[in-house]
């Protein structure tokens, strides 16, 4: 009889198409499901994180594609500026 840990994975009420795709996916980190995993298979250590530095958070949050828009944040903010500057210039410079 199956355990009760693989009775409530995710991975076991998938069918088809989707559970193959699924599986894929997790046989890039090992073949072990991630919704499958106990208390004590994790780890609560921080010194297991890797090191992340203000500058990755920014390059990751800026300079990445969205997933829905496939632009960098950084281009949008940048051309929204522009449209800005031009549309509220005059009225800083005006005499």
């Amino acid at each position: 009889m199956a355990d009760k840990q693989s009775l409530n994975s995710y991975k076991d009420r998938l069918e088809g198409k989707e559970r193959t795709r699924y599986e894929e996916k997790i046989s890039l980190i090992g073949g072990r499901d991630p919704y499958a995993f106990s208390k004590g298979d994790l780890v609560s250590d921080n010194k297991c994180l890797p090191s992340v530095t203000y500058i990755d958070s920014v390059n990751y949050l800026i300079n990445t594609k969205s997933a829905y828009t496939f632009e960098q944040l950084k281009a949008y903010t940048s051309m929204e500026a522009i449209k800005n500057s031009r549309r509220f210039a005059p009225s800083f410079f005006a005499p």
